[in-house]
């Protein structure tokens, strides 16, 4: 009975002398090839989404980008997520809050999307000067709506930000390198529509300094 006790540190040891398997994650290869699918996944959320939005508001403005999940989230920690930001603004200044509300749940509610009051997070604030900001979420497919708006005051309207989330996954050794890519927005995937381009899907990833030396 008194040996048995080292086996299991023996099998950390060796899973840690692999490091290609034994729990080391995907390979960098694999996790690119997941983290692409991810994107493409909510890059079709989003072009399903936006375009139903009412033509009250401005253009789409979409930018995306691989973040840090919370550590308080399900599965949150050690976790990424990839998120389109959206700001939107309606083109009368004299909308209010509740107009724009009222108008996003009606253009999304025959797409199954159905959106309930949360707490926003500061970390999560596209903009925490601009109080009280007021948070609703819908999911769906795997797939997470939420809109962080504020209401029109200064002449300004009621306006705020769409983000479509992925949900929070793991990438392997291909992880450090899409944190880094992205972080603190040196790099953003563009969703702006063109003539050339009317729903544009990014392909490829920013590389970073230590990538290219």
């Amino acid at each position: 009975m008194g040996f048995r006790r080292p086996l299991p540190v023996l099998a950390v040891l060796t899973c840690a002398a692999l490091a290609a398997g034994c729990g080391g994650g995907p390979s960098a290869a694999d996790g690119t090839a997941t983290a692409e699918q991810v994107r493409k996944g909510v890059a079709a959320a989003y072009w399903t989404v936006r375009p139903a939005l009412p033509a009250t508001l401005e253009e789409p403005y979409g930018q995306g980008a691989f973040t840090a999940c919370d550590k308080s989230e399900a599965h949150g920690k050690g976790a990424v997520r990839y998120d389109i930001e959206d700001y939107l603004s309606p083109k009368d200044d004299s909308e209010t809050m509740a107009q724009l509300l009222s108008g996003i749940k009606g253009a999304l509610a025959p797409q199954g999307w159905t959106f309930a009051p949360v707490d926003i997070p500061e970390s999560a604030m596209p903009d925490p000067r601009r109080e009280p900001l007021h948070g609703w979420l819908a999911t769906r497919g795997g797939v997470s709506l939420r809109l962080t708006l504020h209401e029109r005051s200064g002449g300004e309207p009621g306006a705020g930000y769409l983000d479509v989330l992925s949900g929070c996954r793991r990438f392997g050794k291909a992880q450090e390198h899409l944190l880094a890519a992205y972080r603190n927005g040196s790099s953003r995937d563009d969703y702006r529509p063109t003539a050339a381009s009317p729903r544009p899907v990014p392909t490829g990833f920013p590389t970073t300094q230590a990538s290219t030396q």
